[in-house]
């Protein structure tokens, strides 16, 4: 039988320009990179991000992005919700992007090295639930790290 994980991304601010986060190994675990999704937009499908929740990603193989990890649950019809590489939301119709940090402009940088250790993280595991929390208020720096924005500097 697979172990099974969990992952839990820390929405950290939301705007315009995406929804962004951190992604941690664990609950309260180390965070080890970070994320860019589409801009909250009432979830609908190719234009906004998921809602915050419990979800549970499975293994899968997609035609375009290869090797990765499908968003299951209740998403209010959302489907082929995916983890995978991109720099700026423009990469995105409602996916999960991974970066190893955000950059100017609103992006998130070192994408594919982010997404290897994701998958590295994740080798041996056909599924992982999947908790997406909001922590923002206001505010976002966008040059910042994920150590940064939890405190680890």
């Amino acid at each position: 039988m697979a172990e099974s994980r969990h992952i839990h991304i820390k929405r950290v601010h939301s705007g315009y320009a995406g929804t962004f986060g951190v992604v941690l190994d664990g609950y309260d675990g180390e965070p080890f990179c970070v994320s860019l999704e589409l801009p909250w937009a009432d979830n609908l499908p190719n234009i906004s991000c998921i809602k915050p929740g419990i979800y549970e990603a499975t293994r899968h193989h997609s035609p375009r992005f290869g090797e990765t990890f499908l968003v299951q649950g209740n998403l209010g019809g959302r489907t082929h919700i995916l983890f995978h590489c991109g720099n700026s939301i423009a990469d995105s119709r409602g996916c999960i992007l991974l970066g190893e940090n955000y950059s100017p402009q609103s992006r998130v940088s070192q994408s594919r090295s982010a997404f290897n250790e994701f998958m590295d993280r994740t080798r041996g595991v056909d599924f992982f639930i999947l908790q997406i929390e909001r922590i923002y208020s206001n505010g976002f720096t966008s040059n910042a790290s994920k150590d940064s924005l939890l405190g680890h500097d």
